[in-house]
């Protein structure tokens, strides 16, 4: 079958393993956004990512709408559709809020999402517990999303892409005395996350469409935080390469930069030996989740 021309494929790698496998004891982490697709596949007891997928969208402005464009991803790659998996959806850049620990009920988490986001009559509310902070993240899910895939498996968890991210982030800088600055890029927006030793100071996402649009919003955060560009030390992670325009452009104002590495939790198939290290940063950290 022959993808819609809405879809770009961008990565795709599969482990010889899988070719007859049951995938019983597999865990499928997805991430979805109405302009991405991207997905892996874990053994859960060799700790070994197997494969990995991911697809961008574009002219997609509705939950129907991605859905139809993911079934047709699901027809073509059909070990996907198995049923032994465990599947873990982390949604993308739907509207969340962070909330302390102690300030929140579950039936109120549609009002503490309000204060920050416009609502739609059509999500339902879910909410992640952080690991590695006193923090709850609230999040919705649009009703469209959360049937297609409930149909298709039955053992599945919702939870939203910044949980594992930010989780991720402070156990691995939780012993750094100095502010750190972290950079997720992604296809329209890429996120700012900035840790001194275990705790989270400022989390927010941003959308971009040039390189300037980047440097902007990086810039004015850093005058919010009274971060120094000179000083600040800044990790990129996310689907950025080394001769792209942003990483160009951060160069001439921030003065550390360095590229983040994947979870070190798994191993991975040495068919992805060619993708960067910090590619995919927060579909992998979604081992966490759940």
């Amino acid at each position: 079958m022959n993808l819609s021309p809405n879809i770009s494929p961008t990565v795709f790698f599969e482990d010889e393993s899988l070719k007859g496998s049951s995938l019983k004891g597999h865990t499928l982490f997805i991430q979805i956004g109405l302009d991405e697709f991207s997905f892996c596949l874990s053994d859960e007891k060799e700790k070994r990512i197997l494969a990995l997928a991911a697809y961008t969208f574009r002219g997609i402005y509705t939950y129907n709408s991605l859905c139809e464009e993911v079934e047709k991803i699901m027809l073509e790659k059909i070990f996907f559709r198995n049923k032994n998996l465990a599947v873990k959806i982390a949604i993308a850049r739907s509207p969340s809020t962070l909330v302390p620990d102690g300030f929140l009920e579950q039936e109120d988490a549609s009002d503490f999402l309000a204060f920050n986001h416009p609502l739609q009559a059509d999500e339902m509310f879910f909410t992640d517990k952080l690991k590695n902070t006193s923090a709850k993240n609230i999040f919705s899910v649009p009703l469209s999303l959360k049937k297609y895939f409930s149909e298709i498996y039955s053992d599945i968890s919702f939870h939203h892409h910044s949980t594992a991210l930010i989780d991720h982030l402070l156990a691995t800088y939780k012993n750094k005395s100095n502010k750190t600055m972290v950079v997720n890029i992604q296809n329209s927006h890429f996120e700012i996350i900035v840790l001194e030793e275990n705790k989270l100071l400022f989390y927010n996402s941003f959308k971009h469409q040039t390189s300037e649009d980047f440097i902007y919003y990086l810039l004015f955060c850093c005058e919010q935080l009274s971060l120094n560009p000179e000083k600040i030390e800044l990790v990129l992670v996310g689907e950025v390469e080394q001769e792209s325009a942003i990483y160009s452009i951060l160069h001439k104002y921030i003065r550390h930069v360095k590229f983040g590495n994947r979870s070190e939790i798994y191993n991975y198939s040495y068919k992805m030996n060619s993708l960067p290290k910090h590619f995919y940063y927060s579909l992998f950290s979604q081992y966490l989740c759940g």
